[in-house]
């Protein structure tokens, strides 16, 4: 099951507004993005009473420059809308779990 939503300018302030949301700031030109897409999903799929979504940076660049999103993959972490930490970069999938189980 995909848990992973697509999300866009319209559908992002609601989606992070209440819990914790992961958001995976990417764009389909990034190796890394690509490369960390499957890890994510498998992430989503750990943690319940979490919720993941994914913003195409390309898309969706007001928001990238909202949160300050300078370099992709980012994976920015809120809680009640507001966003509490991040994690640039590739990385692995224990050390993404362990930061997010932080603020849940």
């Amino acid at each position: 099951m995909n848990k992973v939503k697509q999300l866009n300018n319209k559908t992002f302030d609601a989606y992070i507004a209440e819990g914790v949301a992961v958001i995976d700031f990417w764009a389909p030109w990034c190796g890394p993005c690509r490369a960390i897409a499957p890890m994510f999903e498998q992430t989503a799929s750990n943690l319940q009473n979490v919720k993941f979504g994914k913003i195409n940076t390309d898309e969706e660049n007001s928001l990238a420059t909202k949160y300050g999103v300078n370099s992709i993959p980012n994976i920015c972490i809120f809680k009640e809308g507001k966003l509490v930490d991040r994690s640039v970069g590739f990385v692995p999938q224990s050390n993404l779990e362990e930061l997010i189980k932080k603020y849940i």
